[in-house]
């Protein structure tokens, strides 16, 4: 039996009078959380009692039975399939909770680049240096990449020499190590592009919907909301695992972006390898950082330059 025929099923023996559709929703949700308790019930009193209850698996298949006719019922009651529902859960756990033997080597299905010039490709390989300049006044970084590694020559300086902005240190003038982040994991970073010179001109509409102001500011507004969560739990110095709220909120803050093809999973790892590199950065007061996203690495490399 699938969803759609269960749900049919239990319809037919839906039979109770309530006076008003809110009330009939209140009337299943209650029911539905009755039964949850009642699970909760058993598995007490199987801790209780330990060997001696025999039946918590007959007891607990039963109150799961219910349940799902309680869930049927509400999901009927709001006209959503069940076996749709159903489908798009695990659609979302594939996205969310599939695992990879190596998650910086998982390739992505796709890329935002090939079908363009090199010279609108974001880079598979580059070296990036954080100095901190420690002059009077608040500390500031200035971000220097380094494309052809191993010369020496730079290609310029990663947007403006930045400080924390804020009334606190929180290490916010670390943050662009997102946006490599997101070059190393997602394929995809709009600031990336426009400060490398980047963007895919060659198509004027991926030029000004992808690549445009609006894509920037929401990447950095996304970053930002990041940052606030990553600084705000020790920059994830034990975490294994982010908020899976925070990930929904930045894959619904960027739908309107080629980046939605990019999975929870994918989000994670990115952030992750950020906040390890972060870390390396404020306890050094800086260093060089390999972004390479051919091999789906991000390392920080040293205080010093990288022989």
């Amino acid at each position: 039996m699938d969803f759609d025929e269960f749900q049919k099923q239990a319809r037919s023996t839906k039979f109770f009078t309530v006076q008003s559709d809110e009330l009939t929703r209140h009337y299943l949700l209650a029911g539905l959380t009755a039964q949850v308790g009642e699970i909760a019930n058993r598995l007490k009193k199987k801790l209780r009692d330990g060997g001696d209850y025999i039946m918590l698996r007959d007891e607990i298949s039963e109150r799961i039975g219910y349940s799902l006719w309680y869930l049927a019922m509400l999901a009927d009651q709001l006209e959503l399939p069940l076996d749709e529902i159903a489908k798009e859960n695990v659609a979302f756990n594939n996205r969310r909770w599939r695992q990879v033997a190596n998650v910086q080597s998982d390739l992505l299905e796709g890329d935002f680049d090939s079908e363009y010039p090199l010279n609108e490709r974001l880079p598979e390989r580059l070296i990036i240096h954080f100095e901190t300049q420690l002059d009077s006044g608040p500390k500031k970084t200035v971000v220097t990449f380094y494309p052809n590694w191993p010369s020496r020559e730079p290609s310029g300086q990663f947007g403006n020499s930045i400080d924390d902005n804020s009334p606190i240190e929180d290490h916010y003038r670390y943050h662009d190590i997102f946006h490599f982040a997101y070059v190393t994991f997602l394929g995809w970073s709009p600031v990336v592009r426009g400060l490398l010179q980047r963007k895919r001109k060659s198509n004027p509409d991926v030029d000004r919907e992808q690549d445009g102001a609006r894509a920037r500011d929401t990447e950095e507004a996304a970053t930002a909301f990041i940052y606030s969560y990553v600084s705000q739990q020790s920059f994830l110095e034990t975490s294994t695992n982010i908020d899976t709220g925070l990930l929904t909120t930045v894959r619904t803050l960027l739908r309107a972006y080629e980046v939605k093809a990019r999975a929870e999973k994918e989000w994670e790892a990115a952030i992750l390898a950020a906040a390890e590199i972060l870390r390396k950065l404020v306890s050094n007061e800086g260093g060089w950082v390999e972004v390479n996203q051919k091999d789906k690495v991000l390392r920080y490399l040293g205080k010093e330059p990288p022989s």
